[in-house]
């Protein structure tokens, strides 16, 4: 009761002394109202400035600067300041006038998260008002001056991003016009924040894009002539020399491990030390050299902002490097090598600076992709043409064998036959019946040798005469070879059975010689005194067609099949069935020629089945 009394008291004095002091004085009763007027005016132009400024000013620190300007003008002796995080410490970076050092220096060191006012406005998200303020409990060294204490916390994407301090030295407590001024004060900058965060995130894209464009551009030219250039280190270097003319002043080296050291294979631009160049040359140890190891180990881009000289061994020789880029160069899943870019002047990669090298390292990585494949063509190429060449050399060697076979083996064989038709015209038949024999059996000779030059020359002209490929039905060639064989075994019946047959993609010419050689032999080797039985019929697949003649004849051993398709390969004595040994040959050949394939199946003394795959039509 005592101090309330004195309290009411004291403030009863206090106004009859103003208004003692006014009557005693009317120029300072005037003098007084004049000031008061002159400080709410600048206050209105203090309020209209940062409210013009909120609409297009994007600095954070100039908006902080024009609403401490707002705040100064209500509450003159006020101590206000604008904080950043840093860590776990908010920092000034701007603050009013004429406060105190010593707690100027506190604010720039910076005030931890813990402290009461500060907490409680992170806890809150809202604005935080303190009446009464008491410095130590508080917990901020330097502001005993202080009556009353606010915290108004600037919100980013739902978080605190900054914080807006005041103190006031004048009064214990707050007015609600005084909370709610600052509330406007604190709405207005934190809505010009975020619009000056989002224009300064924009810019940010806008410069990616740009970056990005612009090594796009420059990646498209450096792939111009990727056709002629196959050469890895000519292509890492065009890109050193692209990715520089981008950035800040520095030098591109490229490194490979080999030997337990990484090694330079390419570098661009001056190292800016000859002690430094002289360790490039030598080689930095592998799993000595973090900035080097962390890209080969993670296998993603890795920037260094601010470069510790000590990091790789080597104070003494990097002191002017500032900062460094290693971006793996990853070619087919395996990291190859190192793209190293240490800057000069600057210690922070831009997000434009950071597009730019990540594109450059994925279109490198890709271009050397490129420039192997094509190397791996070029040989494949390479191998095709010797392959092509010695074809060609074996072509030209059939082609001479059948020009020998053609003239000069039947040049001796015409002599031989012209010879023994002499010498048996000049024999008397009754006194020289065995010599006529004889010379009869060296007649059939020379017919069969040239018989077997005619089919030894037919199959060469198969293997080099031109498909001319069409849908072809099979069944009229299949009557065709009915026909062919009834006319070769004249005297011969044959019990058919053809099924339905459908058209394929092959060239009919040399189709109807496979079919008529199959129908032709499966008559042939008919068992003595009895019908033959010739079956043909077909299997539609899913890639390709299957044709099957069968016959019920003398069959062969099958583990001799693979012998068949060779040439002058028989299974059965010529006395027993007449033949040249070439008809399955060029059955196969041409079947190869059209992408099939042939096969046969038999048991001795029960028929065979012969079979043959096309592409369907």
């Amino acid at each position: 009761e005592d101090t309330r009394f004195l309290r009411s008291l004291a403030a009863q004095i206090a106004v009859a002394l103003d208004r003692a002091r006014l009557l005693a004085d009317p120029q300072q009763q005037v003098e007084g109202r004049s000031d008061h007027l002159l400080a709410n005016a600048r206050a209105r132009e203090a309020f209209v400035a940062f409210t013009e400024a909120v609409g297009t000013e994007t600095d954070f620190l100039t908006l902080a600067r024009q609403a401490i300007a707002v705040l100064r003008g209500r509450f003159s002796e006020a101590g206000v300041g604008y904080y950043c995080r840093e860590g776990d410490l908010w920092k000034a970076r701007v603050w009013g006038e004429d406060m105190n050092e010593a707690l100027v220096r506190d604010m720039i060191a910076g005030l931890p998260s813990s402290t009461p006012l500060i907490h409680q406005a992170l806890e809150t998200g809202a604005p935080v008002f303190t009446e009464a303020w008491d410095a130590r409990q508080e917990e901020i060294a330097h502001s005993e001056v202080y009556g009353a204490g606010a915290a108004y916390p600037l919100l980013m994407d739902g978080a605190v991003h900054d914080l807006l301090l005041i103190g006031l030295r004048d009064t214990r407590e707050w007015s609600e016009s005084d909370r709610a001024l600052v509330r406007a004060v604190g709405r207005s900058l934190n809505l010009a924040v975020e619009r000056a965060e989002q224009s300064r995130r924009l810019l940010e894209q806008n410069a990616e894009l740009d970056a990005r464009t612009k090594a796009l551009e420059g990646l498209a030219r450096l792939s111009q002539n990727l056709g002629l250039q196959t050469n890895r280190y000519e292509l890492i270097r065009r890109c050193q020399e692209l990715v520089l003319t981008l950035l800040p002043p520095g030098y591109a080296a490229y490194f490979e491990a080999q030997d337990g050291l990484w090694r330079v294979r390419s570098q661009v631009g001056d190292a800016g030390s000859a002690q430094l160049q002289a360790v490039i040359d030598t080689g930095f140890a592998v799993g000595q050299t973090p900035t080097l190891d962390i890209g080969a180990q993670t296998r993603a881009p890795y920037f260094v902002e601010t470069y510790v000289h000590s990091t790789d061994g080597h104070v003494e020789v990097a002191g002017h490097l500032n900062a460094a880029a290693c971006l793996p160069v990853i070619v087919n899943g395996e990291v190859i090598g190192i793209f190293n870019v240490p800057l000069f002047g600057t210690t922070r990669w831009s997000p434009a600076d950071r597009a730019l090298l990540v594109t450059a390292a994925r279109s490198l990585s890709l271009a050397i992709e490129g420039a192997q494949g094509i190397e791996a063509l070029a040989e494949q190429t390479a191998e095709v043409e010797r392959a092509n060449a010695e074809l060609a050399a074996a072509n030209q060697e059939l082609e001479a064998f059948s020009y020998s076979a053609s003239h000069d083996l039947r040049t001796p064989v015409r002599h031989v036959k012209g010879f023994v038709e002499m010498a048996v015209r000049s024999l008397d038949p009754d006194d020289n019946a065995r010599a006529i024999r004889h010379l009869g059996v060296v007649s059939d000779a020379a017919d069969r040798m040239t018989t077997l030059i005619d089919a030894l020359l037919a199959l060469s002209q198969v293997g080099r005469a031109e498909l001319k490929l069409r849908p072809t039905a099979l069944l009229p060639l299949v009557q065709q070879a009915q026909q062919d064989v009834s006319l070769e075994f004249p005297d011969q019946a044959v019990a058919w059975q053809v099924g339905e047959l459908p058209t394929v993609l092959a060239d009919p010419v040399l189709l109807q010689q496979v079919l008529t050689n199959l129908i032709s032999n499966a008559v042939k080797y008919r068992k003595p005194e009895q019908l033959p039985e010739v079956r043909v019929w077909a299997q539609e697949r899913e890639r390709d067609v299957a044709l099957f003649v069968q016959d019920a004849g003398v069959g062969f051993d099958a583990r001799y099949a693979d012998r068949l398709f060779g040439a002058f390969q028989r299974l059965h004595a010529q006395r027993e069935f007449s033949g040249t040994g070439i008809g399955l040959a060029t059955v196969r050949r041409i079947v190869t020629r059209h992408g099939g394939r042939v096969w046969a199946e038999s048991r001795l003394g029960e028929g065979a089945t012969f079979g043959f795959s096309l592409p369907r039509a």
